[in-house]
């Protein structure tokens, strides 16, 4: 491989369409909220955000301070964004 020639094709478009996603601290999911064709899911972003936000107060912590709760391996999240690559 060292020394081997490196050829580059130009295209106009993404060959691999790219899509955007998110996983929430201590969320349960894995939310797409941009789609292949460039479209903003704000459905998929306010379900993310719910999750992110589902956040518990601790008594022993100083006033607004917030801890996440412990995630949820029910689904296993991990699992499915490994599956997608």
């Amino acid at each position: 491989m060292v020394r081997s020639p490196c050829h580059v094709v130009y295209t106009d478009y993404r060959p691999t369409p790219l899509q955007h996603f998110v996983f929430p601290a201590g969320g349960d999911g894995l939310f797409m909220v941009v789609d292949d064709r460039g479209t903003f899911r704000e459905d998929n972003f306010q379900k993310a955000i719910a999750a992110l936000t589902d956040a518990t107060v601790d008594a022993s912590a100083p006033p607004g301070t917030l801890t996440m709760r412990p995630p949820n391996f029910k689904d296993e999240p991990a699992l499915l964004l490994l599956g997608m690559m």
